[in-house]
């Protein structure tokens, strides 16, 4: 494992990544959406000197596969192989796009410390493709769901990433709450009040069963873990 590699899958504009570059890690950025462009100065400052590395693909259950991508314009962190997730309020634009895996790219570069996953709707083929991985990230996170604007909820298997993580063996985690205008910045050498699997089930049914899914699309809670 590199204890100072750092796998952000979901790149966006790179604002999470930023703080991890700014303390000495290396992150390989994953992002496949075509109409992204990285402006922050400081990010691709990172970029030109190697620290940070871009794969332009979308993270999937296979490698090499041409996939459909849908790019909202006007929210374009909701950009997803799945429509109903990027149509939320406007449509879509639909581009040709190339799929590789963690697996693949835990391969190509090693094992990384942290792996933050966040790619509307395919956290869990992600998950799963660590099975095959004998020495797993150290710490992995993701969110719970993410659900389309036609999506009934309450169909939803809200505890289907939480799980496939245990089954890995991970067996500590703690959750957060998203917040719109901030994103959580982890904190790799800090504590936390890390509980065990049946504890964190239970909070998370809890917070979901309070959750007023009447202003929401999904359950916007990420889910961190460690061995």
């Amino acid at each position: 494992m590199n204890n100072k590699l750092i796998f952000d899958l979901g790149f966006y504009t790179g604002d999470t990544s930023l703080q991890y570059l700014k303390e000495g890690y290396k992150v390989i950025g994953v992002d496949c959406n075509p109409k992204l462009e990285i402006e922050n100065d400081e990010v691709n400052k990172f970029i030109n000197n190697g620290q940070l590395t871009l794969e332009r693909k979308c993270i999937s259950d296979v490698e090499h596969k041409i996939v459909n991508f849908y790019v909202q314009p006007n929210q374009m962190v909701w950009s997803s192989t799945n429509v109903k997730i990027a149509e939320r309020h406007h449509k879509s634009e639909c581009y040709k796009v190339e799929t590789t895996t963690l697996a693949a790219l835990i391969k190509k570069y090693g094992t990384p410390i942290y792996c933050k996953i966040d790619i509307e709707g395919n956290d869990i083929l992600a998950i799963r493709s660590l099975s095959h991985i004998e020495e797993k990230p150290l710490y992995v996170s993701c969110e719970t769901e993410c659900i389309g604007n036609n999506e009934n909820p309450h169909r939803i298997n809200f505890l289907e990433n939480i799980n496939a993580l245990h089954e890995l063996g991970y067996n500590r985690f703690f959750l957060l709450e998203q917040n719109y205008w901030e994103e959580y910045k982890f904190d790799i050498n800090g504590e936390h009040e890390w509980k065990s699997y049946e504890e964190v089930v239970k909070e998370l049914k809890r917070a979901r069963l309070a959750h007023n899914f009447e202003n929401s699309y999904s359950f916007w809670w990420d889910v961190y873990a460690t061995f």
